[in-house]
């Protein structure tokens, strides 16, 4: 499919290029909101009622993007996406105000499962490239090559936490923390132009109001598992920075360190996951759906670890089997999607999973109660989202008919 603007195969290392800086940036600083307001002297519970309010708006402009896209085009939405992020770590960067920097962790969406994943997908991405590339096979690959490098560039994110031990000496706590901050700004004005340059197909006309029948249908049961498995990364990984402090003592090196390795871990099985081509459609959806009751369980061996080092490595492991999982998943969830309901369904389905991610308001609750709580609560629902995955989707691909 050509465009006006251009190829997109050629202007895919735009794509990119964008989703490699958004990574760094974001990491780093869903990494560190949480051990920098805990440094300003902010309590935990308050801390997860943050991150309660940043989910809830989050779901809302993923709503209203996603839906826009289908009319004035994704490559508008994917750049409107930045701004807020853009915003708050202006704010991060150059102010303390008690007031403005709770309202900039809020709109700005950082804060929160610091994922890879989180800095790599944005409103409109899974949508650009399910109408750009009409194969479910390329898309896997596509998505797989996007998350896959938007996850290994999430290892610079938890690298510059890292970092900070570094610059400690030189600038002090509160202000290392501002210096990568600005650091994290540049990189998302990077994002920016780099979203300027990519191509886009020209739109089909719309023929239902909101989406047709068909796609409802099919969102339905995606948004039915994602509502599980958001609540469980809600409560266990929003606050999961500052658990590991308050847990085991960590700092922000052993932090940081650990959350690279995840994401290395994340991007290589992301990019072997594009590579994979399945006889059947069944074999896909075993994949889909294990790999997330395993992310559930690795997480309860988190909570209940008794050292660092095992819970950190339990957590990497659960970062590779994630990524594997994750392009297998998105190309299915686009898989039973009309021409022209791409952004409406996509920002329905994602809307379920940031929506339940609210449930990170109670997780400084649950952590004050019993410190392994939020990290086992989560695994076990996420389990469930997994589960409930399977089942869903065993009566279209159970069988093994189609392939992905």
């Amino acid at each position: 499919m050509n465009s006006p603007g251009g190829d997109p195969d050629s202007s895919f290392k735009f794509l990119l290029l964008s989703r490699i800086s958004r990574s760094v940036a974001l990491i780093f600083t869903n990494l560190s909101v949480p051990l920098f307001l805990s440094l300003l002297g902010y309590p935990v519970i308050e801390i997860g009622l943050l991150f309660a309010g940043m989910a809830f708006f989050s779901m809302m402009i993923v709503l209203v993007l996603g839906m826009a896209g289908d009319r004035i085009g994704f490559k508008t939405v994917l750049i409107i996406a930045e701004i807020p992020s853009l915003i708050a770590l202006l704010v991060l960067s150059f102010s303390s105000n008690p007031i403005l920097l709770p309202v900039a962790i809020v709109i700005g969406g950082v804060g929160g499962t610091p994922g890879a994943m989180r800095g790599t997908f944005s409103p409109g991405l899974t949508a650009y490239v399910a109408k750009e590339w009409d194969s479910s096979s390329i898309r896997q690959k596509r998505i797989g090559q996007i998350s896959g490098t938007g996850s290994l560039a999430a290892v610079g994110g938890g690298l510059l936490l890292a970092v900070h031990s570094l610059l400690l000496p030189v600038f002090g706590d509160v202000s290392s923390y501002r210096v990568l901050y600005t650091a994290s700004l540049l990189l998302m004005m990077i994002s920016i132009i780099s979203l300027s340059i990519i191509s886009e197909s020209r739109s089909h006309p719309r023929k239902a109001r909101i989406m047709s029948s068909g796609s409802a249908r099919h969102s339905l049961k995606v948004m039915a598992s994602n509502a599980a498995n958001g609540a469980g990364i809600g409560l266990g990984i929003s606050i999961l920075p500052l658990w590991w402090k308050v847990a085991y003592n960590a700092d922000p090196f052993m932090i940081g360190t650990t959350f690279s390795l995840s994401y290395l871990m994340t991007g290589i099985f992301s990019i072997l996951s594009s590579r994979v081509r399945f006889s059947n459609a069944r074999n896909a959806l075993y994949v889909a759906s294990f790999t997330r009751t395993f992310q559930g369980l690795a997480m309860v061996a988190v909570a209940f670890s008794p050292f660092f080092i095992l819970s950190g490595g339990l957590f990497v492991a659960r970062s590779a089997v994630a990524g594997f999982g994750a392009p297998v998943r998105s190309a299915m969830n686009v898989q039973g999607i009309s021409e022209g309901d791409y952004g409406t369904a996509s920002s329905l389905q994602g809307l379920s999973m940031r929506l339940s991610q609210t449930t990170s308001g109670a997780s400084g609750y649950l952590m004050d109660a019993y410190i392994p709580l939020p990290e086992a609560l989560g695994g076990i629902v996420q389990f469930v989202g997994g589960l409930i995955y399977y089942g869903v989707f065993r009566g279209r691909y159970g069988k093994g008919d189609g392939s992905t």
